[in-house]
C-alpha cells in the first residue's frame, strides 16, 4: 500500500480506519479548509456577515412572513380576520351564492386567497348592516 499523503501540505496521513467510508484526504481541519477555499467554496475569504449579506435580499423584496390575511400589528387576541377566512371557506363549499361570488372573483384574476377574503369581507358587511339596522339575518 503507498504512503498517503495530504492533498494541501503533503503531510503524511494517519492510517484510515477499517470499514466503509470516505478515505480521508486533508492531515487536518485547517488543511480541508485551505483547500475549500482555494477551490471558492463558499467560504473563500467571507465572513458569516458578509455571506449573510451576499444572501438576504433587500428588505422590499423580502416576504412578510406569516399567513397573509392575518394582521402584522396589535394584539393578536383581538385579531379575528381567522374567524372569518375560515367561515368564508366553508360557505362556498356550503352556499351556491357564495360559491357564485368566490368563482366569479376567481374569473377576475384573483388568487385563492384574495378571492375568500373578498367574500370574507362581503359577509362582514352584511354582518354589520344587520347590527347597525337591527334586523334578523333571513
Amino acid at each position: 500500500m503507498p504512503a498517503r499523503s495530504c492533498a494541501e501540505c503533503g503531510q503524511r496521513l494517519p492510517r484510515p480506519l477499517p470499514g466503509p467510508g470516505r478515505t480521508q484526504q486533508y492531515c487536518n481541519q485547517a488543511c480541508r479548509q485551505k483547500a475549500y477555499r482555494r477551490r471558492g467554496g463558499r467560504a473563500s475569504g467571507t465572513t458569516g456577515a458578509q455571506r449573510h449579506r451576499q444572501q438576504t435580499p433587500p428588505p422590499a423584496t423580502r416576504p412578510r412572513p406569516g399567513p397573509k390575511f392575518m394582521t402584522t400589528g396589535g394584539a393578536k387576541s383581538l385579531d379575528h380576520t381567522h374567524v372569518f377566512y375560515t367561515s368564508a371557506l366553508i360557505s362556498i363549499r356550503c352556499s351556491p351564492e357564495s360559491r357564485r361570488f368566490y368563482d366569479r372573483k376567481r374569473c377576475e384574476g384573483k388568487r385563492h386567497t384574495q378571492a375568500v377574503m373578498a367574500l370574507a369581507r362581503r359577509r362582514v358587511n352584511v354582518l354589520w348592516a344587520l347590527l347597525r339596522d337591527e334586523r334578523c339575518y333571513e
